[in-house]
C-alpha cells in the first residue's frame, strides 16, 4: 500500500514532491493523468491522496475513488484485499 498517491500533471513538479516524500520515508507514487491515479489507486490503495481539483473531472475522479473504497468495504470476506479510505489532500 503506497503512502501517498500524487495525481500531478506536470512532470517536474511531480517529480520533485516524490523525491521529497521518499527522503521523508514515505511510500510514493506519482500519476499524470487521472486514470492513471484511479488505477494506482485500485491496485496499491493509498493512504492519502495529493491532486490539485481545479476542473469538474477532478472533483469525479474523487468520487470514483471514495466510491471504490466503498464497494472495497462492503467486502467482509475479504478483508485482506480491502483499501483505506482515501483522504485528500488539495
Amino acid at each position: 500500500m503506497l503512502d501517498i498517491l500524487i495525481a500531478e500533471d506536470n512532470k517536474e513538479i511531480g517529480i520533485l514532491l516524490c523525491d521529497f516524500l521518499r527522503k521523508e520515508n514515505y511510500t510514493v507514487s506519482v500519476a499524470q493523468t487521472g486514470e492513471k491515479a484511479l488505477e494506482l489507486y485500485e491496485k496499491y490503495g493509498a493512504r492519502v491522496i495529493a491532486m490539485n481539483v481545479n476542473r469538474l473531472t477532478d472533483i469525479i475522479l474523487c468520487r470514483m475513488m471514495i466510491s471504490l473504497f466503498s464497494r472495497y468495504i462492503w467486502r467482509k470476506n475479504q478483508p485482506e484485499n480491502a483499501i483505506p479510505e482515501p483522504c485528500f489532500f488539495i
